[in-house]
C-alpha cells in the first residue's frame, strides 16, 4: 500500500513538471553525449597515429648512404626533442633524397591521456544509460565523474602543450638548419621544415572533449531536476508504467 502511494505521488510530480520538459532535456542531453563520444574517439585515433616513431626515406638513385646520414643526424631517441615531425627534401651529388621522420609523444604522456580518454568513454556510457533508464543515481554518477575527468583532461592538455613548446625550443637549430644541422655547401635544399600540426590537433581535441564533458554534465544536471524522487526499487516499475 505504501509503495503504491509513493508511485502515485511520483506520477503526480512528473505530471506537474510535464513529460515535455523531461523529453526535451533528455534529447539535448543525449545529443551532447553523442558529441562527447565522437570527440573522445577522435582523440583516441589521433593519439594512436602519433604515439610511435617512424622514418621514411627515398633516394633517386637507390643509394641508401644519404638516408643513413639523415637517420643518424635526426634520431628521435638521441638527437631530437619530441614530439616533432620533420621533412627534408634535398639534392646532393646528383642524388635527390626525401627524408621524413615522425618523433612521437613521450610514451608516458600518451598513456596518461589514453587512460583518461577511455575512462571518459565509460562515464559517457553511464550518462547514456541514465537518460535511457531515467535513473537519477546514474545521472549523478555521470555528472560528478564527468567533471572530474574534464579537469584531468585539461591538465593533460596543458602538459601536452608544454611538451610542444619545449620541443620547439629544443629543436630550434634543427628546424632552422643551424649548428650541427647546417647543410653542406654542396647540398641543395628543395624544401624542409618542422611540423606540429598533429600534436596541436591532439591538444585541441583533448580540450574539446573536456569542454564537451562539462556541457554534458550541465545538461544532465538540468534534466535530472525534472525527475521525481522515486526510490531505487520503484525506478524500473515507474518507468514501465509511464512508457
Amino acid at each position: 500500500m505504501g509503495l503504491q502511494m509513493d508511485s502515485e505521488e511520483a506520477k503526480k510530480k512528473k505530471g506537474k513538471h510535464g513529460f515535455k520538459e523531461i523529453d526535451e532535456g533528455a534529447n539535448k542531453g543525449k545529443m551532447s553525449i553523442f558529441v562527447t563520444f565522437g570527440i573522445l574517439c577522435c582523440v583516441v585515433l589521433v593519439t594512436y597515429f602519433s604515439m610511435s616513431d617512424s622514418y621514411e626515406c627515398g633516394a633517386s638513385n637507390q643509394t641508401e648512404s644519404s638516408c643513413e646520414e639523415f637517420r643518424h643526424l635526426i634520431n628521435c631517441r638521441t638527437t631530437v626533442a619530441t614530439p616533432l615531425n620533420v621533412e627534408i627534401n634535398s639534392i646532393m651529388g646528383g642524388t635527390e633524397t626525401n627524408y621524413r621522420a615522425q618523433c612521437a609523444w613521450d610514451a608516458a604522456l600518451s598513456e596518461v591521456r589514453l587512460a583518461f580518454i577511455f575512462a571518459s568513454i565509460v562515464v559517457v556510457y553511464i550518462g547514456y544509460s541514465a537518460y535511457k533508464e531515467e535513473n537519477k543515481k546514474k545521472a549523478e554518477i555521470f555528472m560528478y565523474s564527468a567533471m572530474f575527468l574534464a579537469m584531468m583532461l585539461l591538465v593533460a592538455a596543458f602538459f601536452d602543450s608544454v611538451e610542444i613548446m619545449d620541443s620547439k625550443d629544443d629543436n630550434e637549430n634543427l628546424c632552422n638548419l643551424r649548428g650541427k644541422y647546417a647543410s653542406p655547401p654542396e647540398m641543395k635544399l628543395k624544401s624542409y621544415g618542422c611540423y606540429y600540426t598533429k600534436y596541436y590537433l591532439t591538444v585541441i581535441l583533448t580540450v574539446s572533449s573536456a569542454i564537451s564533458l562539462i556541457v554534458s554534465a550541465y545538461h544532465i544536471n538540468q534534466w535530472k531536476l525534472f525527475l521525481p524522487n522515486v526510490p531505487d526499487q520503484l525506478q524500473s516499475c515507474y518507468i514501465c508504467s509511464n512508457s
